[in-house]
């Protein structure tokens, strides 16, 4: 091949392959972002103890026995 051409096509591949880098880093740094939001959440949700609310009373009245 003419050297001119392999100079082009070396230039090619290495941004080739600096693309893929770049994508590979965004993709992990998504990917790292998504788990300190998750165990900020986790965190922040356990934080505050679960109080159970009262359910409302099932007793039926004396009406509706009626019917």
């Amino acid at each position: 091949m003419h050297p001119a051409m392999l100079k082009v096509l070396a230039a090619e591949h290495v941004r080739d392959m600096r693309a893929t880098a770049t994508r590979s880093d965004r993709a992990r740094d998504a990917r790292q972002a998504r788990r300190a939001r998750r165990a900020q959440q986790a965190a922040a949700a356990s934080a505050a103890p679960f109080v159970p609310q009262p359910r409302p009373s099932t007793e039926c009245t004396q009406a509706v026995m009626e019917h």
